[in-house]
């Protein structure tokens, strides 16, 4: 780069296109990084809105505050797990040229109470292999039939008539049905990635929330992200007059810009908290109506000893009939070795946990840790540490994990993620139907967002358009001729006819 790039950059006389990255979760951090690092090459300025006043992070939330003297891991409120096992990975990636040390939360333990037995070590590893199996078979049959159905009625059925000698169908049945694949029911199985399904093991020691301040502040080579927060965005007008797009905040205030990437969670925009004038195309409202998403949250618990296996990283519970089962509990002890245990529930339970008055919380998460334990052993010891999230509570987050329905069409996972040219590009998890609902997910959208808009996207697909339309009109400029030369010629015809009559 030359100074003299720079020095026009700085003074004005070289007009800088102005982005607006909206919401400073891991997509937009990602969206915005990526274009800061074009900023002085490409001669764009970028500008991250957050519409939190006290954080940024999304659905990244490592409660420093409340859970001390530890490393970040066992504070987090929203996103834990990495995937491990995705061949390709830029977070992976990250972590290691930032020297971020990630680990595994470790072997698992299932249990299941009704059947009075206990799955772990090898024969779980078996039967999450096999499980892996029969979702790829099921997946595939249904791509096939080409009828989309619900991933877990499709898995449910394929166990049934799976060829297995060596587990049994019923073992397969309990351990699919317990926590270990929260993220599968009622989701579309033609639009599942079956690869996806296991490797969810994978935790930043010293804190999710580490990636996104590197994210947001760089290396010691990048520029920072300019970032604004309180900036709570209630409208995103296109004007084709003068080709710009006015961002306005509830603070009443509105910044005039080139383009924005819009990277709010999926329920913020479906709910019509942000208004879009024009409003969005029917094709993005027909999409986003066949998106759904799931309540999770966190509970952490701390005791004053650690009065459970040390070896074990995961202790998973075959719920209860009733909607308030604890039925996934990380070993905080065995990770930062502090007496913690932090739950992870979804759906119903979820809203229980961040809802419910805090003594019938901590009676119900007792009565999963006595089955666990023992009722002794979990008697003898009391809870010093409670933290939970609030993510249904809070508007701004959207309170939910996203996965496409069996109505979802290809056609409506594209629309999720094509921008509307030439002013707004969409990231999210919810854009990325292989990895909804996940950190990678999250930042892999914001990454192609920024691409779009930095390759010129938009002005392939608008200038494909032009030529369509030019299309259209000779064939219909054509069209008309022949038309007019038949009518013409028949016109002709007939005048030849009444002279040969005369």
């Amino acid at each position: 780069m030359s100074w003299s790039l720079l020095l026009s950059l700085v003074d004005g006389s070289n007009e800088a296109k102005e982005i607006v990255v909206i919401g400073g979760g891991v997509a937009g951090l990602a969206a915005a990084r990526r274009l800061a690092n074009e900023q002085l090459t490409k001669n764009i300025h970028v500008t991250l809105f957050e519409a939190k006043s006290d954080r940024y992070g999304g659905r990244v939330q490592t409660d420093r505050l409340r859970v001390k003297k530890t490393k970040g891991v066992a504070a987090e409120l929203g996103a834990l797990w990495l995937n491990s096992r995705l061949h390709t990975d830029p977070i992976a990636e990250l972590l290691m040229d930032w020297e971020l040390p990630s680990n595994t939360t470790g072997r698992e333990k299932l249990y299941l109470p009704k059947q009075n037995q206990v799955v772990e070590d090898e024969e779980l590893q078996n039967v999450y292999s096999e499980l892996l199996k029969i979702t790829k078979s099921a997946v595939q049959k249904v791509r096939n039939s080409k009828i989309d159905r619900a991933l877990d009625a499709a898995i449910l059925e394929e166990i049934s008539s799976w060829d297995t000698q060596t587990i049994s169908k019923n073992l397969l049945k309990s351990v699919f049905l317990a926590p270990s694949f929260p993220f599968l029911f009622g989701r579309s199985t033609k639009h599942f990635d079956p690869n996806v399904l296991v490797g969810w093991n994978t935790v930043i020691v010293d804190g999710m929330d580490l990636l996104v301040d590197r994210l947001l502040g760089g290396n010691f080579m990048e520029l920072p992200i300019e970032m604004e927060l309180g900036k709570d965005v209630r409208q995103i007008k296109m004007n084709d007059k003068t080709k710009k797009v006015i961002v306005r905040t509830t603070d009443l205030k509105q910044r005039s810009v080139d383009a924005v990437i819009v990277a709010v969670p999926f329920n913020v925009v479906k709910s019509g908290a942000v208004v879009f004038e024009p409003s969005l195309p029917k094709r993005m409202h027909k999409a986003m109506d066949r998106i759904e998403s799931i309540a999770a949250s966190s509970l952490i618990l701390g005791f004053n000893t650690a009065f459970w296996p040390e070896n074990v990283g995961v202790f998973k519970l075959m719920p209860e009939e009733n909607l308030e089962s604890f039925p996934i509990w990380i070993n905080m002890n065995r990770v930062v070795g502090r007496p913690l245990l932090m739950a992870r529930t979804f759906g119903k339970t979820a809203l229980f946990v961040e809802n419910e008055e805090e003594s019938v919380v901590k009676n119900k998460a007792l009565q999963s840790l006595r089955i666990l334990f023992g009722e002794d052993t979990v008697a003898a010891h009391n809870i010093t540490t409670f933290i939970r999230s609030q993510w249904s509570a809070d508007p701004l987050s959207g309170g939910g994990i996203s996965f496409p329905t069996p109505d979802c069409t290809e056609d409506d996972v594209k629309n999720l993620y094509q921008p509307i040219c030439p002013y707004i590009y969409f990231a999210g998890e919810h854009t990325m139907p292989g990895l909804m609902g996940t950190v990678q997910g999250a930042y892999q959208s914001g990454i192609r967002a920024a691409e779009q808009l930095i390759t010129g996207f938009c002005k392939e697909v608008l200038a494909a358009e032009q030529a369509q339309k030019k299309r259209n009109m000779t064939t219909l400029t054509n069209s008309t001729t022949d038309s007019l030369n038949k009518a013409d010629k028949s016109t002709k015809n007939e005048n030849i006819t009444k002279k040969d009559e005369l």
